[in-house]
């Protein structure tokens, strides 16, 4: 939900960046617009037919994706450069599509079919009321009525917490797995040293 907050405000945002430091010769906004979908659906699909156990390394990948989003959002609100400014808006916007992706497919991965529509539902309402409160905090002139530049730090600030919070779950995981991984390992030692002992046993019977 706070990754999709963030998306939507960056969203929202970007063409304010973008217009302080345009030009009539640099105004490309639509073209970038429309590129992000023409990448980010092959992306996507691609993503859906890689072999990976994302149920393993889906927390670390979105750990690693959160800390590219945050330099990218960090390039943006740094350089002059209208370009660049739309280069880090397609590949944003596209690594985040990468992110939902994974990040769904880990939460249907541990839910029932019925509850996929309330689940995302909710995950979507609390997005919304996340991006209310930076809105106002971050944008609002009630609020800190930051530059928006400024705000592209703090958005990128919000990633790096995000990242966090990924890498924690990511440790989570690893130590999980590898304590399955004793139990089985100690599983197979204890049928192993049954099977030597049934073994033995039926020597002492034919002899």
């Amino acid at each position: 939900a706070l990754a999709s907050c963030v998306d939507y405000q960056v969203s929202n945002y970007a063409q304010t960046l973008w217009g302080s430091d345009q030009t009539e010769d640099t105004q490309y906004n639509g073209i970038t617009e429309a590129i992000v979908p023409l990448i980010a659906f092959p992306t996507v699909l691609f993503m859906e037919k890689v072999n990976v156990r994302w149920h393993l390394w889906g927390e670390a990948t979105l750990a690693v994706l959160s800390l590219i989003d945050a330099g990218i959002l960090l390039l943006s609100g740094f350089t002059p450069t209208i370009f660049v400014m739309y280069g880090c808006s397609i590949v944003y916007r596209v690594l985040y599509e990468a992110m939902i992706t994974i990040a769904q497919f880990n939460l249907a991965s541990h839910l029932y079919k019925d509850s996929f529509g309330l689940l995302f539902g909710l995950n979507t309402f609390v997005a919304l009321a996340l991006q209310t409160i930076l809105t106002m905090i971050v944008a609002d002139k009630k609020g800190l009525h930051l530059p928006i530049r400024t705000q592209f730090y703090v958005y990128s600030g919000c990633h790096v917490v995000i990242s966090v919070i990924f890498i924690g779950a990511a440790v989570f995981t690893a130590v999980r797995y590898c304590q399955r991984g004793d139990v089985v390992e100690m599983e197979d030692e204890e049928r192993t040293e049954n099977s030597g002992v049934q073994e033995a046993e039926r020597r002492e019977v034919e002899a």
